[in-house]
């Protein structure tokens, strides 16, 4: 974080850990992007991350990585092509093993 070269960083450690390290390349100056969640387990986890990127004035973001998983681009490539039909009505769940 301590190369101006980088002006970003994305923060993939442990959820617990991401609010943490966010803030921290924050206070950097740099953006940051997260893996979800953003926090785990508090507000007071999360008023803090919102303040840390008031101050600093960089931005961040919290990505969502499971839209790349091959069995997610397949059935989005499915739905493209028509294979599914009119849809009329869809839900769905975020399952952990």
């Amino acid at each position: 974080m301590k190369d101006d070269r980088v002006e970003a960083v994305f923060v993939a450690t442990d959820a617990p850990s991401h609010a943490r390290h966010c803030i921290e390349v924050l206070k950097h100056g740099k953006h940051v992007a997260s893996a979800v969640p953003a926090v785990f387990g508090s507000l007071e986890e999360a008023e803090a991350l919102f303040e840390a990127v008031r101050r600093s004035g960089r931005t961040y973001m919290m990505f969502e990585t499971s839209c790349y998983h091959e069995d997610l681009h397949a059935m989005r490539e499915i739905y493209r092509a028509g294979g599914l039909g009119r849809v009329v009505y869809a839900e769905g769940e975020y399952y952990h093993y």
